[in-house]
């Protein structure tokens, strides 16, 4: 009995016998010295394994091939249409135009019909066409005095393509290879021969056909010019005066 009561002391346990007669029912009683002895499996459940990878829900992957393409020309409002060189210009109206002669202004005296001595002046002015229109087949050109309805000279069937004629082109012989002049005050150019202050036109005529059919050969006057030169596609006038 001795030997179990030490070995109980021995092993921090104390031994009750208050049970009469010695018998015992032994109650254990545990010593405040003695730990209870920790399992470290067993002090706490394993932890989850952490999975990096579940730990957020991966982010949509990102596509730079998705992002909306940016158009340059429409980002921009400095792209402007293009422009039609061809459109953007425009011919204005028909002109006839002489560097000796402006518009109303007084006729030189050498393109009147004046003499000086022996010297007969009556030299055709300087002239220039310009802005022809498209579909132009002949041009011709006139003389008239406005004063008396009287025309002084004609010349017809001038190519399409005569920007103007040199100074004295008719009594030089000059004029453009197939013009015709038809007689008039003259049979060449014939200029101003008043006797007293007259207006003058020179008129330049655009015509849809490459001959014209002529048929009088009579004093020629503005209601003769309107027959001969009917439907011109344009008509171009250059007046000035003149004073003996």
């Amino acid at each position: 009995m001795r030997s179990w009561v030490l070995l109980m002391a021995l092993t921090g346990v104390a031994c009750s016998t208050d049970a009469p007669g010695g018998a015992a029912d032994a109650a254990i009683v545990a010593s405040p010295d003695a730990a209870a002895i920790v399992r470290d499996d067993a002090a706490a459940p394993d932890a989850a394994p952490v999975n990096d990878d579940a730990a957020a829900p991966d982010a949509a992957p990102v596509n730079d091939d998705a992002a909306a393409p940016v158009n340059d020309d429409a980002a921009s409002s400095d792209a402007a249409a293009p422009v039609n060189d061809d459109a953007a210009v425009v011919a204005g109206p028909m002109e006839l135009t002489s560097p000796t002669l402006s518009p109303g202004g007084v006729i030189p005296r050498e393109s009147a019909c004046q003499r000086r001595g022996s010297t007969l002046f009556d030299i055709q002015p300087e002239l220039a066409f310009t802005n022809v229109p498209v579909g132009t087949q002949s041009l011709a050109i006139v003389l008239i005095d406005d004063s008396i309805d009287f025309v002084h000279w004609i010349a017809l069937d001038l190519p399409a393509g005569t920007t103007g004629l040199t100074r004295n082109a008719s009594g030089d012989r000059m004029l453009p290879a197939g013009t015709r002049e038809i007689p008039a005050y003259g049979t060449q150019y014939r200029g101003p021969c008043p006797d007293q202050t007259h207006t003058y036109t020179f008129r330049l005529y655009a015509l849809p056909v490459a001959m014209t059919t002529y048929r009088w050969a009579r004093s020629i006057d503005a209601a003769d010019l309107a027959a001969a030169f009917a439907n011109p596609l344009a008509v171009a006038t250059l007046t000035g005066t003149y004073t003996p």
